[in-house]
């Protein structure tokens, strides 16, 4: 008998906590988005535009110029190609001796986050064929890194912020160190202030005025687990874990306060701004894309749900580089990030068409002498030509062009018409 009455109140007991913790996490900032149906489709204005696989776990990306650097888990340093988005290849590898959590590169130099193996100083002056020359083992396992000036910033797991002076990349040596309590699994540095995601710690502000003595100035706690921080302007963007995307005032370094959110599906681990844009590395949900144009009041505008776990994310020009875990690195297309939209006037008095069957044609008729301008602008926003930019007389024409395969967006101004469209060329 009492061990019925024993089992009946620890089952009470537990579907009451249960029921508890659900009731909190549903009405915790009203997170009806956090709990809707995971039916969704793959895309919703994006397209995978190249792939590469690096053989192990790609955990971060940057990008510099027409080449990606990934810090692989498994693999270390790998160097891809970009000045083909659609075809990215490898050129060079640099197989560090621990798991390879970030990178950051600086001229001539990547700077590896090698977990057990504190940071890793690499030469990338020959891409084909980088090499290591020098290196600074950290206390605990470096995890994230930063690097400004002559000062590597590195996140060192539960020792805190460690920085380390590189003006000699040869021979590294600490200079100064902030003991965070937590996990340091995000820095960014502007001007004298370091900004850390700290894991369950929440996110943190450091004076580095001083790098031999820094300092703590400022603290928030947020919901979730903060895993990257970018700093853009006088916000903080705080990739919160299973909480999403976290938005920070910090004008005021030494009281930041949170002014909006956004709940993704999954597992925010990374976040890259640009413009009005947060891209958002949300582990098995993909890549998020977040108009920011309202910080107050963000809102999900596309997505990518990946093959893999979305680790990280790197922006440059309109293409996103996703460090996508087992998946290697997927470059992503957001089709308006460039704000370049297709633009069809119900009262086209001018016949505009475009067609991609043999190359690229654009047709289109005057009835007056007008004024027109015709530009192509490639994938990644750039004007590749004016195909028209003149006066022309009353009739019909016919502008062919030799294009290669690939992402084009046309734009034509007739007077005060515009007419903008894009258009695939497959050969």
């Amino acid at each position: 008998m009492y061990k019925l009455v024993f089992i009946f109140l620890s089952l009470f007991c537990f579907c009451n906590l249960y029921s508890n913790d659900l009731y909190l996490k549903i009405n915790d900032e009203q997170q009806s988005n956090k709990w809707e149906s995971r039916e969704r489709a793959d895309s919703l204005d994006c397209e995978l535009f190249g792939h590469y696989n690096t053989g192990g776990t790609a955990r971060h990306v940057f990008v510099k110029d027409t080449l990606a650097y990934i810090a692989d888990y498994d693999n270390g340093l790998r160097i891809i190609s970009i000045s083909d988005p659609t075809n990215p290849s490898e050129i060079g590898s640099c197989n560090t001796d621990g798991h390879s959590y970030s990178v950051f590169v600086k001229d001539t130099l990547a700077y590896v986050a090698d977990y057990i193996n504190g940071l890793r100083i690499i030469n990338v002056s020959n891409p084909t064929n980088p090499s290591e020359i020098g290196f600074f083992n950290t206390a605990e396992r470096a995890l994230s890194v930063f690097v400004k000036d002559t000062l590597a910033y590195v996140g060192d797991d539960w020792d805190g912020l460690r920085i380390i002076n590189i003006s000699d990349p040869t021979s590294p040596s600490e200079i100064g160190f902030y003991d965070l309590n937590g996990f340091a699994w995000g820095v960014d540095v502007k001007d004298t202030l370091a900004y850390i995601a700290n894991g369950d710690n929440g996110f943190r502000i450091i004076n580095v005025s001083n790098p031999t003595n820094p300092s703590e100035i400022g603290y928030l706690f947020i919901t979730g687990k903060a895993n990257g921080v970018y700093v853009k302007d006088t916000l903080a963007y705080i990739a919160g874990g299973n909480y999403g995307l976290r938005i920070i005032n910090v004008s005021n370094p030494a009281t930041p306060y949170r002014i909006g959110y956004y709940l993704t599906n999954g597992n925010a681990r990374g976040v890259f701004v640009k413009d009005t844009l947060a891209y958002v590395a949300d582990y098995e949900d993909g890549l998020r894309i977040i108009n920011i144009s309202n910080p107050t009041s963000p809102s999900e505008i596309g997505f990518y749900d990946t093959n893999g776990q979305s680790y990280n994310v790197c922006i440059k020009d309109t293409l996103a580089y996703v460090a996508d875990g087992n998946n290697g690195l997927n470059i992503i297309h957001y089709k308006w990030a460039q704000g370049i939209k297709n633009i069809r006037n119900v009262n086209d008095i001018y016949n505009i068409s475009v067609s991609s069957t043999n190359g690229l044609t654009i047709n289109y008729s005057l009835n007056n002498r007008a004024y027109v301008k015709i530009k192509i602008y490639n994938i990644l926003g750039q004007i590749t030509c004016f195909a028209v930019n003149g006066v022309k007389s009353p009739g019909n024409y016919s502008v062919k062009l030799n294009y290669n395969r690939g992402v084009y967006f046309i734009r034509a101004e007739i007077g005060k018409y515009i007419h903008t469209e894009r258009i695939i060329l497959i050969k």
